[in-house]
């Protein structure tokens, strides 16, 4: 399928949608999404104090953007609050980190992978909220329940990118569970060949040329990858989107885009920070059950599992939410 088709075809549907807005912000850009906090729960207290914060930093926002008009050196005050937003933004509730840690663990992502794609989809998810403010509102100058409505698709299309991506990872980790081998490391050959004679057939162990399964693989990696990225990164953060309508009407959007740009890294270092624990209760798994033993198989394909299970049951649920 030809990618521009679908591109062109979204962008349409983002345009023409006339869903409507429930609630509203500054210039009727809905407000930073509040997610529903369960009444009880260990973590109840801790979101509620994180939505707090979240409302707090908003509000010091938009303040920073209009001292900014007198005062140059409010800059780099913006940039700090746009910063600490986005570090409580991601501590929050949300499927952005439950996402990429379920991934790297469903599709046994090393931790510096993992942060790489959480660096990528924190970026993203900024980049996508400075497009659609900048072709939205500055190029085609549209109304504020247009930018609301095409957000909302954004966000549909990021729900349905997760329940793909989880039941990806489903069938691929039910596949590994039932061909599970022990999980080894160890080298057992001997040197004795000629190495000038080495081919995938020399038996030595080692893929001197890849197979054309291994290269399906890695293509089939990059993929899942991409998919990860997009799927969390194609929902543009509501908190952004306010903050560069607002900078836009101040006359100041490049201050806004830097502000999105900020925003996104806070993201990325508590989404990365929340993966390398993942990663670390995997390694830690690992090393109680051993690394050489079939039961090290089953429990590294049953984590993978778990973790399948948790993307496409988030998506699922997110999606039907939205929908209804």
């Amino acid at each position: 399928m030809s990618v521009k088709p679908v591109l062109v075809g979204l962008i349409f549907l983002c345009l023409g949608t006339t869903l409507a807005v429930a609630q509203s912000g500054p210039f009727g850009v809905g407000a930073p999404e509040a997610a529903p906090i369960p009444a009880d729960g260990v973590f109840s207290d801790f979101f509620r104090w994180v939505a707090a914060e979240q409302s707090a930093f908003y509000r010091q926002l938009t303040g920073s953007l209009r001292d900014m008009k007198d005062n140059g050196s409010a800059f780099w005050t913006l940039i700090s609050l746009s910063f600490l937003y986005g570090v409580f933004h991601a501590a929050g509730p949300g499927h952005g980190k439950v996402v990429m840690s379920s991934y790297v663990l469903a599709n046994r992502e090393t931790a510096k992978t993992g942060a790489v794609l959480c660096l990528l989809s924190s970026l993203l998810q900024a980049l996508v909220a400075i497009a659609v403010i900048s072709v939205l509102a500055v190029v085609f100058n549209a109304t504020s329940l247009v930018i609301s409505d095409a957000s909302r698709m954004l966000e549909l299309g990021s729900y349905v990118m997760v329940v793909v991506l989880g039941a990806y990872l489903f069938f691929k980790a039910v596949r590994g569970l039932v061909g599970a081998r022990p999980v080894s490391h160890g080298h057992h050959h001997t040197h004795s060949h000629d190495h000038d004679h080495h081919d995938e057939n020399c038996g030595c162990g080692h893929a001197h040329v890849p197979s054309p399964e291994l290269a399906d693989q890695a293509r089939g990696g990059i993929k899942a990858a991409a998919a990860a990225i997009f799927s969390v990164g194609l929902r543009p953060c509501t908190g952004a989107l306010i903050v560069l309508v607002f900078a836009l009407a101040q006359g100041l959007f490049w201050a806004g885009v830097l502000s999105a740009l900020a925003m996104g890294l806070g993201t990325a270092i508590t989404v990365t920070t929340l993966m390398f624990m993942a990663v670390g209760t995997r390694r830690a798994t690992l090393l109680f059950t051993g690394t050489n033993t079939r039961s090290a198989a089953y429990v590294l394909n049953g984590i993978q599992l778990l973790g399948a299970v948790a993307v496409f049951l988030l998506g699922a649920i997110l999606l039907t939410a939205a929908l209804l």
